[in-house]
């Protein structure tokens, strides 16, 4: 029964992972990771071994873009860190609520 179902299960995790890629959410790659142990699992079992490069590769490629999205996010929350930092020494941060200047 599993082995029916699995396949199913791939494509549809894989299709749901290009559309959170599509939308730049950070689950895309994660997603992508972690179904193709699931892939593996298929490849292994169906004995598919064409389809083993293609899981290596995109290995690969989602580990490759999950570190780089990591990385992007650290430099833009530095970024905006120094940002807020800077506003806050310039006395932006020290106005009254009411909109007094």
């Amino acid at each position: 029964m599993i082995w029916t179902i699995l396949p199913w299960v791939v494509s549809i995790l894989t299709i749901t992972s290009m559309w959170l890629a599509g939308n730049k959410s950070p689950w895309a790659w994660k997603l992508g990771l972690t179904n193709q142990i699931l892939w593996l699992i298929l490849i292994l079992h169906s004995q598919l071994w064409g389809l083993l490069l293609t899981t290596v590769f995109l290995c690969f490629v989602y580990s490759r873009n999950l570190y780089k999205w990591n990385k992007d996010n650290a430099k833009k929350w530095q970024e905006d860190e120094y940002r807020r930092n800077q506003e806050v020494g310039s006395g932006r941060w020290d106005r009254k609520w009411d909109g007094e200047k």
